[in-house]
């Protein structure tokens, strides 16, 4: 039937019906639709990706033969488990009707007709390629195709390790050669993807990344995106390369001083804020002080409690009228705290911060258990330097309340610390005894 006849439309609106009822039938029924695999299959590739389709097909068809070989395809009733033994007798039959269709002859002639006949570029698209061929060749081909492939779920890395060497090799190459922000970090992606994968297989192969990381770490200063694509490859690189990653530290460590170091975060942050809420900076951070006192018995944990209250001390000293009017709570909350972490010695009468460690004691093993590895070693050395194990809440006390009286003066400090109730004074003063 030609275009311009008139049952033309009709009779395309009765095919595209019955190919709804095979894609419901399929969606809704995936184990009775088994028996009707392999017809499907040849029905659609025959239309759409052979000669049989010219001149009869139209476009919401080829779209809907295109939508039931992937739905046939990707249907997770049609996977076996990764253990087959766990599969179902179903799952089995129909994964074996896929591989024995999709066999290379037929893929190659599915994909030759995809670039040919489907992915046909215009000219506003070719001109697009001429001037920017990188968007088309990495983005489409890099990023899509092969971090798709490696982030399947049924990846096998014993499978894709034979080719590690060379598609490592050529994303690096590519990496280097393209020159786009975006295009950079496309193939970084890609590349932690691989590593994220393989773990510690690429070993061999890292070499030249980690000495061309720092370039191009330098040269992204003005692209915070692009360090954190940078920072995402780090990440992957140092679990894949283990203790060998010590000849990243030259570079690794400012790169995390630098990532880390938010001092000026709290202020930039009000600043915006008061900005959106149209509110002045120093009543919002009234508002705040107030919020942080009234919830900090919401925190039940003693060391998140400990370490709320070092934050909250870090505004002192301060010459600033909104938080010496919040003084009293801020007292109140550090004596709080003090009472959570402090234990009297009974000997001596003084209190001592019970969350202190300067090391951590090995403990006995038995001979069934494992010694810690080197890895849980360094975490314990990590906590060690964690404020709430290093820093004394007694000490940091005395030293802001010292700090404060310094920035105010005897007088204006008494006239601040009359703000306090006297019964919390006394507690105060008897925690801070001996100092």
């Amino acid at each position: 039937v030609g275009s311009e006849s008139a049952c033309r439309e009709k009779l395309e609106k009765t095919i595209i019906l019955y190919t709804k009822v095979l894609l419901d039938f399929l969606e809704y029924h995936p184990y009775a639709f088994i028996p009707l695999i392999q017809r499907s299959l040849e029905f659609a590739v025959s239309y759409v990706f052979t000669p049989a389709g010219e001149g009869v097909t139209f476009e919401r068809f080829i779209v809907q033969c295109m939508n039931l070989i992937k739905m046939i395809v990707k249907n997770d009733a049609y996977k076996p488990a990764k253990n087959i033994d766990d599969s179902k007798p179903e799952s089995l039959e129909a994964h074996k009707i896929k591989t024995a269709f999709f066999t290379h002859p037929t893929l190659t002639e599915i994909g030759r007709r995809l670039v040919s006949h489907y992915f046909l570029l215009t000219e506003e698209e070719l001109t697009m390629w001429e001037e920017d061929p990188e968007s088309f060749a990495v983005e489409e081909t890099g990023a899509t195709t092969l971090k798709l492939t490696v982030d399947d779920f049924e990846f096998r890395t014993e499978q894709f390790l034979p080719y590690l060497e060379s598609i490592f090799g050529l994303l690096f190459q590519l990496l280097q050669q393209v020159t786009e922000c975006d295009t950079k970090m496309q193939v970084l992606h890609v590349i932690s993807c691989v590593i994220e994968r393989v773990n510690i297989q690429i070993r061999p192969y890292a070499g030249c990344l980690v000495q061309y990381l720092p370039l191009l770490w330098k040269q992204s200063e003005e692209h915070n995106m692009l360090r954190c694509a940078i920072l995402t490859t780090l990440i992957h690189l140092v679990q894949g390369l283990g203790a060998e990653s010590k000849n990243l530290y030259p570079f690794l460590l400012p790169v995390i001083q630098l990532s880390t170091d938010n001092a000026g975060f709290f202020s930039s942050l009000l600043t915006q804020m008061a900005s959106e809420c149209s509110q002045e900076m120093d009543q919002l951070l009234g508002s705040v002080i107030e919020m942080w006192v009234d919830r900090m018995d919401n925190i039940t944990q003693p060391e998140r409690r400990k370490l709320s209250s070092l934050a909250l001390l870090s505004l002192l000293p301060s010459d600033n009228s909104v938080i010496q009017d919040k003084f009293c709570g801020i007292i109140n909350i550090c004596l709080e705290a003090l009472h959570d972490v402090m234990t009297e010695d009974p000997e001596t009468g003084t209190y001592k911060d019970c969350m202190l460690m300067s090391h951590f004691e090995e403990p006995k093993l038995s001979e069934e258990e494992e010694p810690p590895t080197e890895q849980d070693k360094r975490k314990k050395l990590l906590a060690l330097e964690d404020p709430v194990h290093s820093v004394s809440l007694q000490q940091f006390v005395y030293d802001k309340l010292k700090a404060q009286q310094a920035l105010l003066g005897d007088e204006s400090f008494g006239v601040l610390m009359e703000t306090v109730d006297t019964e919390l004074v006394r507690q105060l003063q008897e925690f801070l005894q001996g100092l």
